[in-house]
């Protein structure tokens, strides 16, 4: 569940602001739109791309991979702020947009590793509660953080800090460690 939560945080505290974002750094509202039509699109090919990864060197080490793809991803995003660059732009797609989503699968057949059996059911149902409920809190802390301060840097410090939070576990854990 905190994982869960705490993943979907780190995406939404910036992702529903993403094209007044681009647009606030200097991007034309058609580009910002694009692009992140672009970063959502290339979700798809991500979650088949990290699934495959996964296969050849491991869940959590790809769970690790996905994370970093994603930091490196909102590393890109605060840089705009400083330099609205096209290559950035095209980077924040390739590291944000490929890593959006591919996370859900791995963690999920993590669980199913972890409470095979009837239980199985309800910890996938609380999963997807943790999904829900990290992404209505990081968007509205997203929106909250964005008005109080009158820009988006508290936002990446929150959903920097909520990756780290979230791949802890995988690390930390001496059981989640085995898998």
């Amino acid at each position: 569940f905190a994982v869960y939560f705490l993943t979907s945080t780190a995406i939404s505290v910036i992702q529903p602001q993403m094209v007044a974002y681009l647009v606030e750094v200097g991007f034309a509202p058609l580009t910002s739109a694009t692009a992140v039509g672009f970063a959502g699109l290339s979700a798809s090919v991500g979650m088949v791309i990290f699934g495959w990864l996964a296969d050849r060197i491991g869940r959590r080490l790809t769970l690790s991979l996905s994370y970093l793809a994603t930091a490196i991803g909102l590393g890109v995003l605060a840089l705009m702020a400083l330099w609205p660059s096209p290559v950035l732009l095209v980077l924040y797609v390739m590291t944000f947009g490929l890593s959006l989503g591919s996370r859900g699968p791995l963690i999920a057949s993590l669980a199913q590793r972890l409470y095979a059996g009837s239980t199985l059911g309800r910890v996938l149902g609380f999963l997807v509660i943790g999904m829900g409920t990290g992404t209505a809190f990081g968007a509205w802390i997203g929106g909250t953080l964005h008005d109080y301060f009158g820009g988006y840097q508290a936002n990446f410090v929150v959903a920097w800090a909520s990756i780290a939070l979230a791949l802890t576990p995988w690390w930390v854990s001496p059981r989640l460690r085995r898998l």
